[in-house]
Protein backbone atom coordinates (compact mmCIF):
# COMPACT_ATOMS: atom_id res chain seq x y z
CA UNK A 1 0.00 0.00 0.00
CA UNK A 2 2.73 2.92 0.80
CA UNK A 3 4.63 1.79 -1.74
CA UNK A 4 2.05 2.43 -4.59
CA UNK A 5 1.53 6.01 -2.50
CA UNK A 6 5.08 6.34 -3.54
CA UNK A 7 5.15 5.46 -7.03
CA UNK A 8 1.59 7.38 -7.30
CA UNK A 9 3.13 10.61 -5.67
CA UNK A 10 6.54 10.66 -6.83
CA UNK A 11 7.01 8.79 -9.77
CA UNK A 12 5.60 11.88 -12.41
CA UNK A 13 8.06 14.33 -10.70
CA UNK A 14 10.92 11.37 -10.78
CA UNK A 15 10.33 11.02 -14.34
CA UNK A 16 10.45 14.72 -15.05
CA UNK A 17 13.36 15.44 -13.65
CA UNK A 18 15.10 12.44 -15.16
CA UNK A 19 13.69 13.94 -18.67
CA UNK A 20 15.18 17.39 -18.03
CA UNK A 21 17.94 15.91 -16.81
CA UNK A 22 18.70 13.70 -20.33
CA UNK A 23 17.77 17.01 -22.77
CA UNK A 24 20.50 19.26 -20.52
CA UNK A 25 22.89 16.28 -21.12
CA UNK A 26 22.00 16.13 -24.56
CA UNK A 27 22.08 20.27 -25.53
CA UNK A 28 25.70 20.08 -23.58
CA UNK A 29 26.89 17.48 -25.85
CA UNK A 30 25.53 19.08 -29.36
CA UNK A 31 27.38 22.55 -27.98
CA UNK A 32 30.64 20.91 -27.47
CA UNK A 33 30.13 18.56 -30.87
CA UNK A 34 29.17 22.29 -32.44
CA UNK A 35 32.21 24.10 -30.99
CA UNK A 36 34.63 20.50 -31.62
CA UNK A 37 33.43 21.05 -35.21
CA UNK A 38 34.23 24.73 -35.75
CA UNK A 39 37.82 24.27 -34.31
CA UNK A 40 38.43 21.53 -37.03
CA UNK A 41 37.64 23.98 -39.34
CA UNK A 42 39.32 26.71 -38.68
CA UNK A 43 42.01 24.43 -38.17
CA UNK A 44 42.00 23.01 -41.37
CA UNK A 45 41.52 26.33 -43.30
CA UNK A 46 44.68 27.24 -41.77
CA UNK A 47 46.95 24.63 -42.88
CA UNK A 48 45.20 25.27 -46.25
CA UNK A 49 46.37 28.84 -46.25
CA UNK A 50 50.21 30.20 -46.08
CA UNK A 51 52.22 28.14 -43.66
CA UNK A 52 53.82 31.58 -42.68
CA UNK A 53 50.53 32.99 -41.13
CA UNK A 54 50.08 29.87 -39.59
CA UNK A 55 53.57 30.16 -37.23
CA UNK A 56 52.66 33.64 -36.75
CA UNK A 57 49.68 32.95 -35.17
CA UNK A 58 51.19 30.52 -33.15
CA UNK A 59 53.66 33.10 -31.96
CA UNK A 60 51.10 35.33 -31.30
CA UNK A 61 49.00 33.42 -29.24
CA UNK A 62 51.34 32.80 -26.13
CA UNK A 63 49.75 32.63 -22.97
CA UNK A 64 51.43 34.03 -19.86
CA UNK A 65 50.86 32.11 -17.15
CA UNK A 66 49.71 33.34 -14.09
CA UNK A 67 52.74 32.45 -11.55
CA UNK A 68 55.11 34.01 -14.27
CA UNK A 69 54.86 37.15 -12.24
CA UNK A 70 54.54 39.57 -14.83
CA UNK A 71 52.19 42.87 -14.85
CA UNK A 72 50.32 44.30 -17.55
CA UNK A 73 49.32 48.13 -17.56
CA UNK A 74 52.09 49.91 -14.69
CA UNK A 75 54.42 51.69 -16.07
CA UNK A 76 56.14 52.03 -12.38
CA UNK A 77 57.24 49.43 -10.08
CA UNK A 78 55.35 49.30 -6.64
CA UNK A 79 57.47 49.05 -3.79
CA UNK A 80 56.09 47.20 -1.05
CA UNK A 81 56.77 50.05 2.05
CA UNK A 82 57.36 48.22 5.68
CA UNK A 83 56.57 50.48 8.46
CA UNK A 84 57.76 47.84 11.36
CA UNK A 85 58.96 50.17 14.23
CA UNK A 86 61.98 48.05 14.40
CA UNK A 87 62.66 47.93 10.76
CA UNK A 88 63.00 51.85 10.46
CA UNK A 89 65.06 52.00 13.85
CA UNK A 90 67.29 49.13 12.41
CA UNK A 91 67.49 51.33 8.41
CA UNK A 92 68.03 54.53 10.43
CA UNK A 93 70.92 52.61 12.23
CA UNK A 94 72.44 51.26 9.07
CA UNK A 95 72.63 54.62 7.07
CA UNK A 96 73.94 55.83 10.44
CA UNK A 97 77.09 53.36 9.85
CA UNK A 98 77.17 53.83 6.74
CA UNK A 99 77.50 57.67 6.84
CA UNK A 100 79.90 57.61 9.49
CA UNK A 101 82.25 55.00 7.63
CA UNK A 102 82.23 57.31 4.47
CA UNK A 103 83.08 60.24 6.42
CA UNK A 104 86.38 58.26 7.14
CA UNK A 105 87.45 57.74 3.97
Amino acid sequence: MLEWLFEWLFKPYIDKLVDQRIKENMFERYWQQKNEETRQRINRLRRSLDPSTQDAQAETSEELLSSSGIQKGREEPRVQVTSDKATIKKNKELSAMKAKLMRKK
